[in-house]
């Protein structure tokens, strides 16, 4: 299936790179994404659900660098025959910047590092976790229209750190280096 992919992929890069067009990006240009998730399972008596929302906005600061920020809210909620069993709100904040390589092109490949603030608090509990984020990924941008771009963002390198306020536990520190084909992220961006 890996190879399916790559090979697609090439192919595709050569086809758009023979074929550029003079969409894409350019200084001054601004994108919108983001995430909107609303979710429920249930498994016997217990019932998850999850509410999402993460708004992204990114400017073009020169020709091939993009700078930008994004808000994130997530509820997760929890409930078996007894009760609520977990409770937990997340909120956060990041900042991202972009390089773009052929930022005109109708397709474009770009590297991103990101730095992301997340808190969440479990409302069962007295305590909440402070997470710190910081990534290195990479991307592909596809023009369908005027306005709107596929986007597809595969992680390689991440490291985050998280501390909680619960007694006894200490700083948790995880670095992630590597491609895992499950993460990769595939968006939509409108281009004003």
């Amino acid at each position: 299936m890996n190879n399916v992919f790559l090979a697609t992929l090439i192919l595709l890069l050569n086809v758009v790179c023979v074929k550029a067009q003079s969409e894409g990006f350019t200084k001054g240009d601004v994108f919108v994404s983001g995430t909107f998730r609303v979710a429920s399972a249930t498994e016997g008596d217990l019932e998850n659900s999850i509410f999402e929302i993460s708004p992204r906005v990114g400017f073009f600061i020169s020709e091939n660098i993009a700078l930008g920020g994004r808000m994130a809210y997530l509820q997760n909620k929890s409930e078996n025959a007894v009760g609520t069993t977990a409770d937990v709100a997340s909120y956060g904040a990041g900042a991202f910047g972009r390089y773009y390589f052929t930022p005109a092109q109708k397709f474009s490949v770009f590297g991103q590092l990101g730095l992301d603030y997340f808190r969440s608090k479990n409302s069962l509990s007295d305590f909440d976790t402070n997470s710190f984020n910081i990534g290195l990924s990479a991307g592909l941008n596809y023009f369908v229209s005027k306005h709107f771009s596929l986007e597809a963002v595969l992680a390689f390198l991440d490291y985050g750190t998280s501390s909680s306020s619960a007694e006894g536990t200490e700083t948790r520190n995880v670095v992630n280096i590597g491609i895992d084909f499950s993460a990769i992220t595939i968006g939509l961006n409108y281009k004003f």
